[in-house]
């Protein structure tokens, strides 16, 4: 049975070839946003990962969707990888302002952390100490999620950390990180009273397939139903689910997140 509590979206809603799979033909892209907020309940915005955007811009987003509708937003990656999570209050600031225009449509804010190198952080202790300051940081007020991308990072003491700030764990399907069930069986991955999921993918295999996102070209029919199990553990174990498909995860994001809902009834 679908769970009441679970939130499914995708990451961004542009993409190139929605134009004539997923959108009406001749829909204008200012229309994108309302016409996805129609169809789904929560979408991962993408480009705040590459920029802060306007207030303007955010509070058009907010207004051009229906209640009851949902944002994530990744953090700005001056944030997460220029500035490596060190001396960055006024870019945290900056960001949470302008976001926070989202009002009650953010659910929650995404702490993408790339693969740091030991250019970076020397070990895993360093990496540790500089994420705990980060996150003492954060202002109450708002949902985190955190995001690793290097597996010898997976350790107790991580997930201790983000238990104590209740900040979720983002358990993410991605080509060079642990499977999800696997990263489940080790550790306990539920350190805040929602959960946050991700099916990335294989970004690379995908686009040696396919530039357009029109149709899905790998059905990762396994995978999602794993998927499925998940999803249906943790919303017995938290108050709120969400979770997120990609483009790389199977081609098309839309076509994924509807065989994801099939599989769980």
């Amino acid at each position: 049975m679908f769970p009441a509590n679970l939130v499914l979206g995708t990451q961004s809603w542009t993409a190139e070839g929605w134009e004539h799979a997923f959108y009406p033909k001749g829909l204008d892209r200012k229309h994108w946003i309302t016409y996805y907020s129609g169809i789904y309940n929560a979408v991962e915005i993408d480009s705040t990962f590459y920029a802060i955007p306007r207030r303007s811009t955010v509070q058009s987003w907010r207004e051009n969707t229906r209640d009851g509708f949902f944002f994530a937003a990744k953090m700005v990656q001056t944030i997460t990888h220029e500035k490596r999570l060190q001396g960055v209050k006024k870019e945290l600031d900056v960001f949470l302002s302008t976001i926070g225009e989202l009002k009650e449509k953010l659910a929650v804010i995404l702490i993408q952390l790339p693969y740091y190198n030991k250019k970076a952080f020397e070990n895993y202790d360093a990496f540790h100490e500089g994420l705990n300051g980060f996150l003492e940081m954060l202002p109450k007020e708002f949902r985190f999620a955190v995001e690793v991308r290097n597996r010898q990072y997976l350790q107790k003491s991580l997930f201790d950390t983000l238990k104590r700030h209740n900040i979720a764990y983002t358990l993410q399907d991605i080509r060079y990180m642990p499977p999800p069930a696997e990263v489940m069986s080790m550790n306990d991955v539920v350190t805040s009273d929602f959960a946050y999921c991700r099916l990335i993918g294989d970004r690379e295999g995908i686009e040696a397939e396919t530039q357009v996102f029109d149709k899905e070209v790998w059905p990762r029919e396994k995978e999602l139903a794993d998927w499925a199990s998940i999803l249906i553990r943790l919303s017995n174990q938290v108050q709120k689910v969400f979770a997120f498909i990609n483009n790389h995860y199977s081609g098309f994001a839309p076509g994924t997140l509807a065989r994801l809902k099939a599989a769980m009834g």
